[in-house]
């Protein structure tokens, strides 16, 4: 495993009981205030990161925008377009709680209509 997962491993570990149970209330507290956000659609598009996938292959790039998933809300990413350079720019669909099904079929369409279907290399 890589250094940066072994050490958010680590830091979990570290975590008293008490600020886990606190950090699921929180979770919970937003999850909750989310919900309003889906009541009158089936997922949300943003996008996963600030910009394009690195060069490196070593790396899969900035995940600062991708985190539903850490809310209970589901969420996948896929490729949208590509950089003038050729690197893929994606976009992240999330549901509510519940509702993977709804972000697969949202994503279905996105795929039907974008029609993205090129290899970034």
């Amino acid at each position: 495993m890589s250094g940066a997962l072994n050490a958010a491993i680590d830091e979990g570990l570290a975590m008293s009981h008490d600020d886990y149970r606190s950090a699921l209330v929180r979770r919970a507290a937003l999850a909750e205030f989310a919900l309003d956000l889906f009541e009158d659609c089936d997922a949300l598009a943003s996008l996963p990161a600030p910009g394009a996938a690195p060069a490196r292959l070593d790396i899969t790039g900035d995940r600062a925008l991708a985190r539903s998933g850490r809310s209970g809300f589901p969420a996948l990413r896929c490729l949208a377009v590509l950089s003038d350079g050729g690197l893929p720019y994606g976009m992240q669909l999330a549901s509510s709680a519940g509702g993977g099904r709804s972000a697969l079929r949202v994503a279905s369409w996105c795929e039907a209509v974008i029609g993205f279907n090129r290899s970034p290399g």
